[in-house]
């Protein structure tokens, strides 16, 4: 069995990761985005730990991602 998760920051904590994204235009919540549709290619399921402030900060970014079939949301 394979458990596949990941966290998502919301881009105003601003912490060290999140300086090595290649894209100015990317964010954490714009890259679990595109995450979600990886998993749709491949079929994966997998749980995205996501901060409460990305709800309410980045939500028209975030919804792709957390409202996907393949995405189960953790907080």
């Amino acid at each position: 069995m394979i458990c596949l998760t990941g966290d998502v920051h919301h881009a105003s904590l601003h912490i060290n990761d999140q300086r090595y994204i290649a894209e100015p235009h990317l964010t954490e919540v714009r890259i679990a985005a595109l995450y979600a549709r990886l998993l749709e290619k491949y079929h994966v399921k997998s749980t995205l730990y996501i901060c409460g402030r990305c709800f309410t900060e980045e939500w028209e970014d975030l919804k792709p991602a957390a409202t996907h079939p393949l995405v189960e949301v953790g907080g």
